[in-house]
């Protein structure tokens, strides 16, 4: 099928185009199945095929399809390496095309909130993060049409596939009939997951390019076995050992990629390498933007293997690290790449041959790492890089290496003539009475009986095929409800009907440990106002950041002297405060050495502390400690983890403590300082130590840094950043501005209203703007009249609101010319002193299109102290519009109006609803 045919099913020429330039002439046959079965109908497909045999692009033409008629999709990926790959390649492709394209994971949160209002078109999300927006949010598969689940054999992983299968569940059972594109790689049975998943299948064992899977023996001959033909064959490759087979590939002018088993391993391996191959040439491109990179013991030690056009790539590299040595590799940069298991699932690095080094893998599932044998499932996936389709017109090769003949049988038997492993579910027992929680929260059940029925839908409950497993499983579903009565995540009526608290809501949407979420809310309730370190201590004694692996020896003697010396100094200085002082001093009062699970503690506290109070830059910082940069990342990522649940907590519980931990939480998540709050959505483009140079020059604001010219930034930042950095600024500022914009007039003409009101105020400037506020206050969407102040005095507001309340409001309006230039904090907070001859109740800025940071942040404070709100125009246009749809009454509005305060923009306006139901 040719792929101009695309053109019947109303695909665009400009898309058909891209896909023709990257090298879709032809769709393959699994394609043209797909669309066959129903694609483009809202079929649901389950596309089980090996890598490299075109099943991606099935999921990425229907979520282009959807977009054309404005209907959303989601793609689905198992891991943050590869929802930064696919983000990046959907951004590259489609987004001059105006297709909405989102990303969220634990990496990137900074569409979340985009993702929840629907403002995407696709959006790249992990696992794990839709289901904890599912629970937070569970009307989000309502606006949803299409659901592409990438690797869904990950179902079977014992670790990730009940989460998983609890995500396709809620899928199958939503209000919406939402189209599951479900992807896999070669299954051998399918075991009634296709019928389950009520899916149309597409199952090739064929691929595009042969792949010979074997084993390198000493006698210099590689012995397969050809995945399509399954034909017996050899290959004389003359190699004894890996430096030779090395050696062997390059004299073929190929590139390699080496698969160990862990993090350590691939560096120690490209370490060794580039010693022995160093007259290979340097990768001087790669590692020409990758001196721009902030300085970090990986990039430095990139840097030295790049030389020899030697790389690796692991979890301590950062995204800017792994995507400079992916895009080496596949511009050929780069020769050879030693690598973690991660490039197996999904990322895209096509070469001919692969060498998976290690014969076993490591698990800790149990606890201490030991090391278990690798499962064919990912040994094929492991080899299914090699041969890419386009990439070799011949064959791929899958190479394990073998030291002696107990070796090569036990390669044979283990994992070239095995079986795949049956598909299976990994709902096991034990997850069940913590899924409880999650059901209850995602509105699937309000009783034991219907929690029972949901859990009973799972994939799992096809083999509970007898009374005895059926009644094992529900004495758990029972233990579960009991669980969370005693935490407090229920409650129960005199009907036996379960209900979902608020903290029960927070808990199931942020994955901790019961135990975790009770000793934190016991901790802000407690607490009139919180002290930033004595916060970090708290959460350092959770198990989900204290017993974390981060290879870090925290009883090391030489860190934990050093951390006591820090301590006596904090205690001198009073830095310390509750918990953290009490701790510090039962510890001091012992006499003892620090514990292992202290030094943990203290030493992060420490560590945040540095990071957020001092303007030493991260090398300073790790040397002081002695950790490394991915150590000290992964620290702060997981406190951040915790510092969300405590944000949730605060939002339900003390909302009056949300500003000030989420200020926290950006700035420990991007390791930068307090003072630069304002630039953490540039923390893709700026360093820690760029960021302390920009503060320091004068730059309080993003419209300080788009108003300048390049040329002023130089000493300050790299001058290449600054025309990407104001593009990024004003691309996202104009997305957003425009979707409010078209949603709102889109909401109301499908309402069979005029909307030349809503477009006339989202364009209209000075008093005409004033005139066009007027009038849609006075459409009785609030129980007030709202009046230009006639005879205004020089510098006072512009109109006057009287509620039906008696409250009376001074409103000071403001609208830029400029869609991507905010108001900044003057102009929004000179409505308190220029209204002091009206004497109202309270004081309103209303701004077109939004505010900058500081405006927002002063807001919180003049909320308290003036009764100040801060009212981006696209948040009162969005309460208009849902009163117009009969969500809303005008005496909700007038309450929320009333009774908020600070900056009040479309989240402050989900939150007041949703607690005040």
């Amino acid at each position: 099928m040719n792929i101009s045919e695309l053109y019947t099913f109303y695909f665009p020429e400009d898309i058909v185009e891209i896909w023709k330039n990257a090298g879709f002439h032809e769709l393959l046959p699994i394609q043209k199945e797909a669309i066959e079965k129903g694609l483009f109908k809202g079929q649901n497909l389950l596309v089980v095929a090996p890598t490299s045999s075109g099943k991606t692009f099935i999921g990425e033409m229907a979520a282009i399809q959807y977009s054309y008629i404005n209907k959303k999709s989601i793609y689905l990926v198992p891991f943050k390496a590869v929802a930064d790959e696919k983000y990046e390649e959907f951004k590259d492709k489609y987004n001059n095309l105006g297709i909405n394209i989102r990303i969220s994971d634990g990496d990137h949160r900074e569409d979340d909130e985009d993702i929840r209002v629907g403002n995407y078109h696709i959006a790249v999300m992990t696992y794990e993060k839709l289901s904890g927006m599912l629970i937070a949010n569970p009307s989000l598969l309502n606006n949803c049409d299409c659901v592409i689940v990438d690797e869904v054999q990950m179902m079977s992983d014992p670790q990730r596939g009940g989460n998983l299968e609890l995500l396709l569940t809620k899928m199958k059972e939503s209000y919406k009939k939402t189209q599951i594109i479900a992807l896999s790689a070669v299954l051998d049975s399918l075991n009634g997951f296709d019928k389950w998943l009520e899916a149309e299948v597409i199952k090739v064992n064929q691929r595009p390019v042969e792949l010979r899977q074997g084993v390198l023996f000493t006698n210099g001959k590689f012995e397969y076995k050809e995945w399509n033909t399954s034909l017996i064959g050899d290959e004389q490759i003359n190699a004894t050992n890996l430096y030779d087979l090395i050696q062997y590939l390059l004299d073929s002018k190929e590139q390699i990629v080496i698969i160990k088993n862990s993090v350590p391993s691939t560096q120690e391996l490209a370490r060794e390498l580039s010693h022995h191959f160093s007259s290979l040439p340097a990768a001087s491109k790669v590692i020409g933007h990758l001196r721009e990179e902030p300085e970090t013991e990986i990039r430095d030690e990139l840097l030295v293997t790049l030389r020899s056009s030697i790389a690796f790539h692991n979890a301590d590299c950062d995204i800017n690290e792994r995507r400079l040595v992916e895009s080496g590799f596949r511009e050929g940069h780069i020769k050879i790449l030693v690598s973690t298991t991660t490039l197996s699932m999904g990322v895209n690095l096509p070469c001919k041959t692969v060498i998976l080094a290690d014969h076993q893998k490591w698990d800790a599932t149990g606890g201490a790492p030991v090391k278990v044998n690798w499962s064919v499932g990912e040994v094929r996936n492991i080899f299914g890089r090699a041969g890419r389709f386009g990439k070799a017109n011949d064959f791929g090769r899958g190479i394990f290496l073998a030291r002696n003949s107990v070796e090569r049988e036990f390669i044979k038997r283990t994992y070239l003539n095995a079986p795949l492993e049956d598909f299976a579910s990994a709902l096991e027992d034990r997850d069940i009475s913590l899924r409880v929680l999650d059901v209850v929260a995602s509105g699937y059940g309000n009783n034991e009986n219907n929690i029972a029925d949901f859990i009973f839908k799972s994939y799992a409950a096809l083999t509970w095929d007898n009374d005895n497993a059926r009644q094992h499983i529900l004495n758990h579903i029972k233990r579960g409800i009991d669980t969370c009565l005693t935490y407090g995540l229920f409650e129960l009526s005199n009907q036996g009907k379960i209900t979902i608290t608020e903290l029960g809501k927070v808990c199931a949407s942020m994955g901790c440990s019961i135990d975790s979420f009770s000793l934190l809310v016991e901790h802000i309730q407690s607490k009139t106002q919180l002290n930033d370190l004595e916060l970090i201590f708290l959460l350092s004694r959770t198990e989900e950041v204290n017993e974390k692996f981060y290879r870090i020896r925290w009883d090391n003697i030489d860190l934990k002297q050093k951390i006591q010396n820090r301590l006596v100094v904090e205690h001198a200085d009073g830095i310390m405060t509750g918990l953290y002082l009490s701790e510090y001093e039962k510890f001091e009062l012992m006499g003892r050495p620090l514990t292992k699970s202290l030094c943990t503690s203290f030493s992060m506290v420490l560590l945040v502390k540095d990071i957020l109070y001092s303007e030493n830059d991260l090398s300073a910082i790790r040397k002081a400690f002695g950790f490394s940069t991915a150590s000290i990342r992964n620290v702060t990522l997981n406190i951040s983890w915790m510092l969300d649940v405590i944000y949730q907590i605060s939002n339900v519980i003390k909302p009056q403590f949300t500003n000030e931990i989420e200020r926290l939480n950006k700035c420990i998540a991007s390791r930068a300082t307090l003072r630069s709050y304002f630039l953490n959505t540039l923390s893709k483009y700026l360093t820690r130590e760029e960021k302390i140079r920009i503060l320091n020059s004068g730059i309080v604001s993003l419209d300080d840094f788009v108003e300048k010219d390049s040329s002023e930034f130089q000493g300050i930042i790299n001058p290449t950043k600054v025309d990407k950095i104001i593009e990024f600024i004003n691309d996202k500022r104009d997305r957003n501005s425009q979707f409010w914009e078209k949603d709102h007039i889109r909401r109301i003409e499908k309402l069979a209203l005029d909307s030349s009101l809503i477009k006339n105020i989202y364009s209209e400037l000075g008093l005409q703007f004033e005139y066009r506020l007027c009038e849609l206050f006075n459409v009785n969407f609030i129980d007030c009249t709202v009046d230009r102040i006639a005879e205004q005095s020089k510098g006072e507001p512009d109109l006057l609101m009287c509620l039906n309340t008696g409250h009376k409001y001074t409103i000071q309006v403001t609208a830029k010319e400029d869609k991507n230039k905010y108001i900044d904090s003057k102009k929004a907070g000179d409505v308190i002193p220029q209204s002091a001859r009206l004497d109202p109740d309270g004081y309103i800025c209303i701004g077109r299109p939004d505010f900058q940071e500081l405006a927002i942040d002063q807001a919180s404070h003049l909320g308290k102290k003036h009764n100040f709100k801060l009212v981006p125009l696209y948040a009162l246009v969005e309460l208009y519009v849902r009163v117009e749809e009969g969500e809303l009454s005008s005496n909700d509005v007038t309450k929320f109006i009333v009774e908020s305060k600070g900056y009040l923009n479309i989240s402050a306006i989900d939150k007041f609803f949703k607690y005040n139901q």
